[in-house]
């Protein structure tokens, strides 16, 4: 059988880091889990503390290396409460098995995360509403819109004095 890289396997991502809380996504592929047991998670500069993981109710399992255990399947939010606001790398260190099988090693990845408390990939704003008002102009000269044109010009003009009737 085939097993994917743990990378592949598990994905972590950052979600959202505000200035009272960091929000991670996990993503197991179908076919793996996540040990909660086997979940650390770490702060460099090491005198910045973290506050304990929250965690979701976690399925139960019978697991052939570490007996019953709870795991993660597909998708795992994670938040971790923060009461500094200097800028810092996460370290989180975790560990999962594929069903078929094969346990994978601790994997421990590095987030950098910044001291305001801003998420770097939310930064749209007006952008965004400018865009989407250009689309919908564009839709308005679309084909699909030309039907509409004599019902349209039907209902403004028959509020008119004098118009066609």
């Amino acid at each position: 059988a085939d097993f994917l890289p743990v990378r592949e396997a598990f994905q972590l991502s950052l979600m959202e880091s505000t200035p009272q809380s960091i929000k991670l996504r996990f993503v197991a592929t179908e076919g793996y889990y996540l040990y909660r047991h086997r979940f650390q998670f770490r702060a460099d500069p090491v005198d910045l503390t973290l506050g304990p993981a929250r965690l979701p109710k976690a399925e139960q399992k019978h697991d052939e290396y570490f007996g019953d255990v709870e795991v993660y399947h597909g998708i795992l939010d994670v938040e971790l409460p923060r009461t500094d606001q200097r800028a810092f790398t996460l370290a989180v260190t975790y560990q999962g098995c594929a069903e078929k099988g094969l346990c994978y090693p601790h994997e421990t990845e590095r987030l950098s995360i910044s001291g305001d408390g801003a998420t770097p990939a939310h930064d749209w704003g007006w952008r965004a509403l400018a865009l989407f008002f250009l689309a919908g102009l564009g839709l308005t000269f679309t084909p699909c819109v030309l039907p509409m044109l004599p019902i349209l010009s039907g209902v403004v003009l028959r509020g008119q004095v004098g118009g066609w009737r």
